[in-house]
């Protein structure tokens, strides 16, 4: 749905950014590469760079504050969109994707709700609720909302 709602975005002019939330730690790098390498040697920061394409990987002693990565993409000129996916708790708007029944739980969990993606039937009093399907309905329901943009004025800025 997300890949769904990037790939319509794009084709209006849109130039989306998107950030997400691994809860159990990735590695982007493979072993036995030049820059898994580097890392394990002990550099702190390791970036490969190959024609328009740029990968970095930074090694820090904390945990990284999502507001700064935010911050980071919002100052970067070439995005006029930001897409999380995950970061339940944070403060910024969210649609909550539900997979099965037990899963309606999470709405009591996850800050600022916005709408609501479901793969079964569902309903909520206060929330717009979407199919898995209805990318458009999707797409419609964040310019709309989220940005103060509707069909008959929409231009990318």
């Amino acid at each position: 749905m997300l890949a769904g709602l990037i790939e319509q975005l794009t084709q209006e002019g849109w130039r989306i950014g998107t950030l997400k939330h691994d809860v159990h730690g990735f590695d982007v790098d493979r072993p036995g590469k030049d820059t898994w390498r580097h890392r394990q040697a002990g550099a702190r920061v390791s970036v490969i760079l190959s024609g328009n394409q740029l990968a970095w990987m930074e090694k820090r002693e904390e945990s990284v504050d999502v507001h700064e990565i935010v911050t980071k993409l919002q100052n970067d000129a070439s995005l006029n969109l930001i897409l999380l996916e995950g970061f339940k708790k944070e403060p910024y708007p969210k649609v909550v994707f539900l997979k099965k029944a037990e899963d309606a739980a999470l709405l009591r969990e996850v800050a600022s709700p916005l709408a609501v993606v479901s793969w079964f039937a569902f309903q909520h009093p206060g929330l717009p609720v979407f199919s898995l399907g209805d990318v458009k309905g999707l797409k419609h329901f964040i310019l709309k909302t989220v940005l103060g943009e509707s069909e008959d004025d929409f231009f990318p800025g």
